[in-house]
């Protein structure tokens, strides 16, 4: 039993690692090239101490008023609606919630 149970875990372990590093991200119109560069250096990685958050999929909502909007979906299941402007930099726009 605990010879099958490494290798699960060394499995699961790469695979968020992997997730983290490269998060699936989806563009819903044309974003400038410097807004896609500063989304995906911001989304990539794991998060948070107490409660690791891995990011595996990212919506690019909008660009309005020089300022895109996207929202970051996590493991285990949340997501956290962003902003990011050249001007204030990365904002919370609503805090991580369950799916």
């Amino acid at each position: 039993m605990k010879k099958k149970i490494l290798p699960l875990i060394l499995v699961v372990t790469f695979t968020l690692a992997f997730l983290s590093r490269n998060p699936v991200i989806s563009y819903k119109e044309e974003v400038p090239q410097g807004y896609k560069i500063a989304v995906e250096s911001q989304v990539k990685g794991i998060y948070s101490s107490r409660l690791p958050l891995v990011p595996f999929y990212v919506s690019v909502e909008r660009v309005e008023n020089e300022k895109v909007f996207y929202t970051v979906y996590y493991l285990p299941l949340g997501s956290v609606e962003m902003s990011f402007s050249a001007v204030d930099g990365y904002n919370i726009e609503k805090e991580l919630s369950r799916i």
